[in-house]
C-alpha cells in the first residue's frame, strides 16, 4: 500500500466518521429536545394561554437547542485545535488559515443541523392546545 492510498483511506475514514458523528448528533439532539418539549408541555400550554404567539414558543425551543449546541461547538473547538496539527502532518499543503476555515464550516454545520434537529420539536411545542395541555396530567 502506497503513501498516497495509506492518506486516501484515512481521509475517508475521518470523512465517514464525521458524518456518522453527525448523525448522531442530530438524532441525540432530536430526541433531547422532544424529551424536553413533552416534559414541558403544561408550561407550554400556560404560556400560550396566557398569550404567548407561535413565534415566542419557537424561540424557547430553539434557544434551548442552541444552548445545547454551543455546548458542542466548544468541545468542537477543542477538537480541532488538537486534530488540525495531526491532520496538518497527515496531510501536505495544509496551512494554519486552513484550520479556521475547518473551524468554521465545522460550526456552520453544527448550527444548521441543530436547528433541523430542533425544527420537529419546536412547531410540535407551537401547535400545543393549551386547553388539552392544562387537562392533561
Amino acid at each position: 500500500m502506497t503513501v498516497v492510498a495509506k492518506v486516501q483511506f484515512l481521509l475517508k475514514l475521518m470523512g465517514s466518521l464525521a458524518i456518522v458523528a453527525l448523525l448522531f448528533t442530530a438524532t441525540g439532539l432530536y430526541g433531547v429536545l422532544s424529551y424536553a418539549v413533552e416534559r414541558r408541555r403544561r408550561e407550554i400550554g400556560v404560556r400560550i394561554a396566557l398569550g404567548a404567539g407561535r413565534s415566542e414558543v419557537l424561540s424557547l425551543v430553539f434557544r434551548q437547542a442552541m444552548r445545547l449546541a454551543a455546548t458542542g461547538l466548544v468541545s468542537g473547538v477543542a477538537g480541532v485545535a488538537l486534530t488540525g496539527r495531526v491532520l496538518s502532518t497527515v496531510v501536505q499543503g495544509i496551512e494554519p488559515l486552513n484550520h479556521l476555515v475547518l473551524l468554521g464550516s465545522a460550526c456552520c454545520t453544527l448550527v444548521l443541523v441543530s436547528l433541523a434537529a430542533a425544527y420537529i420539536p419546536a412547531t410540535r411545542a407551537g401547535a400545543v392546545d393549551p386547553i388539552h395541555a392544562l387537562r392533561s396530567e
